[in-house]
């Protein structure tokens, strides 16, 4: 019959196993352990994750303007990320107005968003930041409004 035995040993010292065979009191004589067993123990270093800066931007549309349908992401590009906001349902009446504005974190200017609508009455978004040092995620949220989020990578 043969038994295996998962041993886990943290001490630096040498330990010695002697099997019996089964039925008999007499102990099988084993080959001793040549080499002591060391383990250095390893410090741990915990780096403490440095925060990331970011921001979000809420854009809220009128429920006048329309019901929004979908966000999707026309492209990404090291300048920026375009997105287009599709409608659902539009009313024609009201107009979207082109708009800009200046993104910033900690007062510092990082890019811009604009925003407009396009031929087809859907509204186009662009992100413009630098995508290699910022993370831009995004989503539709509940109310007619989409949030964009930079953040440092």
């Amino acid at each position: 019959m043969n038994i295996q035995v998962d041993v886990i040993y943290t001490k630096s010292e040498t330990i010695s196993i002697y099997p019996e065979i089964e039925g008999s009191s007499k102990p099988v004589e084993a080959e001793k352990p040549q080499k002591e067993i060391k383990q250095e123990k390893k410090q741990e270093v915990k780096e403490t994750p440095k925060s990331k800066e970011k921001t979000s931007i809420k854009l809220k549309f009128p429920s006048e303007v329309g019901t929004i349908g979908r966000l999707v992401e026309l492209s990404t590009t090291e300048k920026g990320v375009s997105l287009k906001v599709i409608f659902s349902k539009r009313d024609l009446d009201y107009e979207i107005k082109k708009y800009e504005k200046e993104i910033t974190i900690n007062n510092k200017t990082v890019g811009k968003i604009a925003f407009f609508e396009e031929p087809d009455h859907n509204v186009k978004i662009d992100v413009l930041v630098d995508t290699k040092q910022y993370n831009v995620k995004y989503q539709l949220l509940p109310k007619n409004s989409v949030e964009v989020e930079i953040e440092e990578k």
